[in-house]
């Protein structure tokens, strides 16, 4: 097993950032690691959410996202976000929805294989919804909550207050893609460092 020896007599906050670092390049940390990482520092060590940004090479908002997840999405769910079954946008939207029913709400996304924005229109709908049976109901169909291509609605908006949400979904979309979700493992060595340098000014 190839491994890499680093000094232990680095401070814990050292090597734990030295743990996410020798990992990042081939993805071997899931999401819910990083989680786990972040709630260390501000647990065990009582780092601040900038501290960590700083010591972690890391955004601010990357870093909230993590204690968000670490405080409000339900333990049970972490196996996941583990094999990545959810996507950390769509488990950041899961985690804003009461404990005891993140659970149903999780396995009807992972189920139905919802992507990202059929996701976020689900938990939008159920958040809504009037009664237990119209809640009921989207759980066992929640593509239901997603309007299909040229549906027609009816909307207070402008026609370009309508456009602007779609476009900050894309553009959050493209984010996550690029920061979060992104597999450098298939370039070179130098490639990688030029990409992940590229990664970090994106989440910054």
């Amino acid at each position: 097993v190839p491994v890499v020896v680093e000094d232990a007599a680095d401070s814990p906050v050292v090597c734990k950032a030295r743990l996410l670092e020798a990992n990042t390049p081939r993805r071997t940390l899931s999401p819910m690691d990083e989680v786990r990482l972040v709630r260390s520092l501000t647990d065990d060590d009582q780092l601040s959410p900038t501290q960590i940004a700083k010591v972690l090479n890391r955004g601010r908002a990357w870093v909230d996202r993590r204690l968000t997840l670490g405080r409000r999405f339900s333990a049970e769910l972490a196996p996941h976000l583990d094999d990545g079954r959810l996507s950390v946008t769509v488990a950041d939207a899961v985690a804003t929805c009461p404990r005891g029913e993140q659970k149903r709400l999780a396995e009807s996304i992972v189920r139905h294989g919802l992507r990202s924005r059929e996701a976020e229109a689900f938990l939008s709908a159920w958040r809504i919804a009037p009664d237990a049976v119209t809640r009921e109901a989207l759980l066992r169909d929640p593509r239901g909550a997603t309007p299909q291509p040229g549906a027609p609605s009816v909307s207070s908006l402008g026609p370009t207050a309508r456009e602007l949400p779609a476009r900050f979904a894309h553009t959050e979309r493209a984010l996550d893609e690029l920061t979060l979700e992104l597999d450098l493992s298939g370039f070179s060595e130098p490639e990688q460092r030029v990409l992940q340098a590229c990664q970090r000014r994106l989440a910054a």
